[in-house]
């Protein structure tokens, strides 16, 4: 059955102790850790709290098919930057330009939502520690890494509890180290919230509690 994590939180505490052994040297100014909301700022925050570094976050959302939206076929970034898998670009191209605006709607609405007020920090000539809760498709955080690349960060480390059947494979050759706690295959296992005891939604509210704590207020 592999790794049960207990929850976000413990997951992210045994992420920032691997981490440690990993990567040697890991502090400011020369780093910062990035979370892929909602459920990856969880996860980040351990880690950031474990080097004492800066927390920010990447907005990307995952597209699903219309019959299973919770099978990823593509994912879409605030600026409307769309990378699809061999399915999505089989996809009735109407339905999927509606679907990659509506998603891409929302990614700028929780911009908006959780950063208003505040900037994030720094990218450019830093290692960027990139965080999710797990990988299922791949598709957002290779996404992610697409838009850190465009910030000149020195280089991007992947870092993230559990990677579904093969999933690390396509994020592997875009980032620079990848760090995981499970690499699972054929388990029966086929969503990451069934390597969580407690995997519960996260909500806007609490991401925007979090990264008040954390982000520099605008004019500071």
């Amino acid at each position: 059955m592999g790794t049960i994590f207990r929850d976000r939180r413990s997951a992210g505490r045994q992420l920032a102790r691997k981490l440690a052994t990993e990567l040697a040297g890991i502090k400011e100014p020369t780093a910062v850790v990035y979370g892929l909301p909602r459920g990856g700022v969880i996860v980040a925050l351990q880690v950031a709290r474990r080097f004492d570094l800066p927390l920010g976050i990447v907005i990307t959302r995952k597209i699903g098919m219309k019959s299973d939206p919770e099978c990823g076929i593509g994912a879409v970034t605030e600026d409307g930057t769309l990378l699809l898998n061999g399915t999505g670009r089989l996809i009735d191209p109407t339905w999927l330009r509606r679907e990659a605006r509506r998603q891409q709607k929302e990614a700028r609405r929780r911009r908006v939502q959780y950063l208003k007020g505040s900037r994030l920090p720094t990218v450019s000539g830093k290692t960027v520690i990139l965080v999710d809760d797990g990988i299922a498709t791949g598709l957002t955080l290779s996404l992610a890494i697409d838009v850190l690349r465009k910030e000149d960060p020195a280089r991007i480390v992947i870092a993230v509890p559990v990677a579904l059947n093969g999933s690390l494979d396509s994020i592997a050759c875009k980032a620079d180290a990848c760090v995981v706690l499970m690499n699972a295959w054929h388990t029966g296992y086929d969503t990451v919230g069934n390597y969580y005891r407690s995997f519960r939604q996260v909500s806007d509210q609490r991401v925007r509690n979090i990264l008040k704590r954390y982000l520099p207020q605008n004019g500071s």
